[in-house]
């Protein structure tokens, strides 16, 4: 008896429950069937295997299939990759995003996911890579329009100047400080927010800024005008 070849829709199907997988073999399964068939698929396929990577943290893989697709990449594509990169061990991974942010137009996402990259650059980074994330945290995040920011903007940027910025740099409290005042102005500032910038914070100084701008050092409570 001669068996039917599989059509468009059985492809699609196993690619599916493949990526699905939130393993790596389940990941090269997926991307195996884009080499097998690739007329098979659209773009919407293709992010599936790209967010399969992204679920890897294997920002290699998913930049190497982005740059191969046979369709025209879009912002979820691109997003994919970023997050890809962001959340892996790469130390050089705040530059890979941004070369991919310059390439999307959705500015909010895009704009946190290179954030996030900066934010949660591994310790094990370099001064150079060290200070290029903390330059390019700074672009992205002051070039960013007010309206576009939300809490995840103002968080990421907060982590990004506490990892990246020494200790004894004198402009590290100022820089602290005016992330916070303008978190409060946008209205944006939460719970998390405001015990991630008393931990940030040199101690001594912890109770009197929080006290300038109406919080209480104590319980961390917000304000209700924040």
């Amino acid at each position: 008896t001669s068996l039917t070849k599989p059509n468009k829709e059985t492809y699609k199907l196993v690619l599916r429950a493949w990526a699905r997988t939130k393993t790596k073999h389940g990941a090269v399964k997926a991307e195996a069937l884009l080499e097998e068939e690739p007329a098979y698929f659209d773009i919407t396929d293709y992010n599936t295997v790209l967010a399969a990577w992204a679920k890897q943290r294997n920002g290699f893989r998913a930049q190497t299939l982005l740059e191969k697709m046979p369709h025209e990449p879009n912002d979820a594509s691109y997003g994919t990759v970023m997050n890809a990169w962001a959340f892996g061990l790469q130390p050089d991974k705040a530059d890979r995003a941004y070369a991919l942010f310059k390439r999307t137009q959705n500015e909010r996402a895009a704009c946190n996911q290179v954030l996030a990259a900066c934010c949660y650059t591994p310790r094990r980074a370099g001064p150079d890579e060290r200070e290029r994330a903390w330059d390019i945290a700074q672009r992205v995040f002051y070039g960013m329009k007010e309206t576009k920011k939300n809490e995840r903007s103002f968080g990421f940027f907060l982590q990004a100047c506490d990892l990246l910025v020494h200790d004894d740099d004198d402009k590290k409290k100022e820089l602290l400080v005016d992330i916070l005042r303008r978190c409060c102005r946008e209205g944006l500032v939460t719970k998390f927010f405001i015990e991630r910038f008393a931990q940030a914070v040199k101690q001594d100084d912890k109770e009197t800024i929080l006290k300038e701008l109406g919080f209480c050092p104590e319980t961390l409570d917000i304000p209700v005008e924040h």
